[in-house]
Order: structure tokens, then sequence, then C-alpha cells
């Protein structure tokens, strides 16, 4: 650019920002809605922004270091004769930045852009910050509604497609930074560590070839339409002792008749995991292996300083339990959860009751007493007899030996009485919020459907959002990046710049 044009944009700058100042005045002096001033600083302080970085490309101006360049391995480099243009997005909008670079020759590659070096501009066309704030919104919104309300606030357009590359390009780095945050501290941590599992299916966008786990096709969710993703989480928690008397109160009473409810201890550093099975490297990696190689992992770190209790608390899923075996501690504690087995119970009690009645309470209420004392085989052994005295045929009968059989294969998780004495949890309403909040309302929108790439990118970009490690993140990505697009950035930080005038 000229002299005049730079000469220009720097008067801008001053110009707009006393026209702000003249604008603030003249509308309290003739009474402008607090809304309209609003809307009209906005826009100003983007004109501001576009013009104030517009000024300091200006000022950096090409990167025109002279007719060569030695790198820092001591090679030579000349500058190429045309001069190199680049289109860079940021949240002030579209910018063309002419630059100039470097190579062995004319003809090879481009070894050096001294400007991108000394700018240290990410990969793409789309600034860091830019980048921050798409996928912010885009975690939580789709990218569709991501793109209208970017476009709203920063007057950009960007196109789906482009959010969507977007988000797969940031989930590369995930893996790595999860591999290098830092181990919680162990005062904010409770006393005992639990892991939980579910599986959540997610709709593809074509015939999915992996089956779900173990063949378990959940309710709901139907063949080659929706692949199940598994949904991990470690987190720690402080004993609660309670005895059975106590969990019957808290589950027929209301809240306010629930004595302890208000003193429950709370989960503490929760961190989520999200997986499909996927292709990699021409491996097939699946999904529950994936999760739990990454709750194993968490469990060793985050008991490395004290000797605490793990607890395994999830439904009774056979392949689920399989993997809690291979990866966890052998001295795990294996505990069914509570809210898989009380749907149960309800089911038996409508073999010999109305639904809805009082007598069918009752029932439950009873024998979920018997269950949390411990008692599972008397409990099963009082049903069978009430099914003879009642004479079950039928699809009752089958009913009640599928319900007995449950609680029979897991009888050895049902220790309630032990646990409750412990003070561990027996339910956990953490990995069916997360089912619910990480993977259907993200991803099971109305019309919504995913490639393998597509959903596995927003899992891992979703969960460091979840876990709060967002902020975190961007600086690691951002740093990492530098790190590998600009090896010569010391050799460019130590040039003497021709800044424009």
């Amino acid at each position: 650019m000229s002299q005049n044009v730079k000469s220009f944009n720097e008067y801008r700058v001053i110009q707009i920002t006393n026209d702000l100042l003249k604008y603030v005045n003249n509308a309290a002096c003739n009474a402008v809605t607090a809304h309209e001033v609003e809307v009209g600083l906005w826009d100003r302080i983007l004109e501001i922004g576009r013009t104030g970085l517009q000024c300091f490309f200006d000022k950096v101006g090409t990167g025109d270091l002279g007719e060569s360049v030695e790198l820092s391995d001591g090679r030579g480099i000349a500058r190429i004769e045309e001069k190199s243009e680049r289109e860079y997005k940021t949240v002030f909008g579209k910018f063309t930045l002419t630059r100039a670079t470097y190579g062995v020759t004319e003809k090879q590659m481009i070894e050096l852009v001294p400007v991108d070096t000394r700018l240290k501009l990410p990969e793409g066309k789309y600034s860091y910050l830019l980048q921050d704030w798409d996928q912010s919104f885009a975690i939580e919104n789709s990218f569709g509604h991501t793109n209208e309300i970017i476009q709203r606030i920063l007057k950009l357009g960007q196109s789906v497609d482009s959010l969507e590359r977007m988000n797969q390009k940031m989930a590369i780095a995930v893996e790595e930074f999860r591999d290098n945050k830092e181990v919680f501290s162990p005062e904010t941590e409770g006393s005992i560590i639990v892991v939980t599992a579910d599986g959540k299916g997610i709709p593809m966008k074509k015939e999915v070839i992996e089956k779900p786990i173990a063949n378990h096709k959940t309710k709901g969710i139907k063949l080659n339409k929706k692949q199940i993703a598994i949904v991990g989480s470690v987190y720690t928690i402080d004993p609660l002792v309670r005895t059975p008397e106590d969990v019957i109160r808290s589950l027929f009473a209301t809240q306010k008749d629930c004595e302890y409810s208000n003193d429950r201890p709370r989960a503490c550093n929760k961190n989520l995991y999200a997986s499909l099975s996927y292709e990699e490297n021409g491996k097939q990696v699946d999904a529950g292996e994936k999760i739990f190689s990454l709750l194993h992992e968490e469990v060793l770190l985050r008991s490395v300083h004290t000797l605490v209790p793990t607890i395994l608390l999830m439904d009774g899923q056979r392949s689920l339990w399989e993997l809690g075996k291979k990866y966890l501690p052998c001295d795990r504690i294996e505990i069914l959860d509570l809210l898989p087995v009380t749907p149960r119970l309800w089911m038996a009690a409508h073999l010999y009751n109305k639904e809805g009645s009082k007598e069918a309470e009752e029932f439950v209420e009873k024998y979920l007493l018997l269950i949390l004392q411990g008692k599972v085989e008397k409990v099963i052994r009082e049903w069978k007899n009430l099914g003879i005295k009642n004479n079950l045929r039928g699809n009752k009968k089958a009913s009640l030996t599928k319900i007995c059989k449950y609680l029979l294969k897991n009888k050895n998780r049902l220790r309630y009485d032990e646990y409750l004495k412990n003070g561990y949890p027996i339910a956990s309403g953490v990995i069916e919020g997360a089912c619910r909040y990480f993977i259907k309302d993200r991803m099971e929108r109305a019309g919504m459907r995913w490639t393998i790439d597509g959903a596995q990118a927003m899992l891992d970009v979703r969960s460091v959002f979840l876990n709060g490690d967002w902020v975190e993140f961007q600086k690691f990505r951002i740093k990492k990046q530098e790190e590998k697009l600009y090896p010569h950035s010391e050799m460019i930080e130590m040039t003497e710049w021709p800044l424009a005038a």
C-alpha cells in the first residue's frame, strides 16, 4: 500500500473515535433510547476495530527483508519476485495481506513468509479469536445457527462447511491436550473415585457398518440409523453414610421432608469423555476400549496422591462391565446403579397390582427396602412364590422370570447395605445427565445427521468445553500450532523489522 493509504487509515481511527464521542453527546441531547445507542456504539466499535487492525497490518508491511535471508539452520534463501496475497478473516472482518515470500528458487516451494512468522498467523484463513468464538457457539448450537449468530453480531458471513471443517481441525489437538493436562490438586478432590459409563445413539448420515456394543439394541435406537457413542466420566466425591430407610424416605417423600438432601456431597472435578467406533490409520478403534482406556489413565493420575476406593457405578450392560474389569483396578467396587433397578420393581409390582394403585407403591417400597438391606435372594424367592400363588402365566410369567434373572445376575453388585454403610454412592445422575446434555442436546436435534469424523470431532471439542478446559485448550493448541508452523520464529524476532512509516 502507498504512504497515503497508510496515513489515511491512521487518520480514520482518530476520526471514527471522535465521531463516536460526538454520537454519544448527540444521543444524550436528543433523548435517544439506550437500545439505539448500544446498537450505534457497537457498529462504530466494529468500524474502529476494522480500521485499527488494517492500520496495524499497514504498519507491519509486506515483510520484505531484502533480496536474501539466512535461515536458522544456516541456509540462504532468496526473495521471490512476485508477492503473495493471503485472505485473513477476523472478528473485525476480512482482510487481504500482501506478503513478501522466500525460497531457494522462484519455482520451488515457499520456505519462509516473514509476515506470517512475525504475526504467527494460524494455518487457515480464520483468526484464532474468530475460531474460538465460532466454536464456542457451535458446541451448543447447530453450525447453521452459529453462522446466523456470528453474522448478526459481527456482520461477518461464514459457510456451514467452513465451521464444520474448523471444528474437525480444532479436535485434532484434543488428545495431546488431554495427555498434557495438569492433575487436579488433592485439596479439591473428594475421598472416593467414581467411574461411570453408558451408551447413547447418534444419528448418522449413512448406514453404519459397526454394530452397537455387544449387539445391544437400546430402546428407541434403530439399527443402521444411529451409531452408539460410549460416554464415560470420572469424578470424586466424599462419603455419605446412610441407612436403607434414609434412601426410602428420600425416594418416597417430598424434598421438604428429606432431612439430608441439602447436605449431600457434590461431585468434584467431573471429567467427561465420549467416543464412537471409528477407523484410524487403517485400524478400527472400538468406542468402549477408547473410553475405558481414558478412564483408566485418569483413575491412575487421580489416585496417585493417596489410596482411595475406586467405584464403578453403572447400569447392567454386560459389555461395559467387562471393559471395567479389563481396565480398572482389580480392587474396584462394582455397584449397580439404583436408577435402572427401581423401574424393574415397578414392573414386578404391576404384575400383581393395578398401575397407579396404592398397593403397587407399597409393593415397590417394601421390596426396594429389602434390596437396599442386601436381601436380594429373599426378594426373588418371595416374588416367585407370589407368581405361583397368583398363577402367573404367559407374558406375565416371562416378565417375572426376566426381572428375577436381572437381579440374580447382578447380585454381587447389589450389596447396597454395605455401600450405604461405607458412604458410597448407589445412584448417579451424572452419566444419565451426560448422555442427555453431552449427546442428545447437541447431536440429536431435528434433522441432524452426522458423519463419523464430524461427530467424533464434535464429541472431542465438546468434552473440552464441558470439562471446563476451554480457555486452557485454546492457549495450548495455539502454542502447538505456532511451534509447528513457524520453526524460524526466533530468527525473525531477532531480525530488524522494516516497519512502514
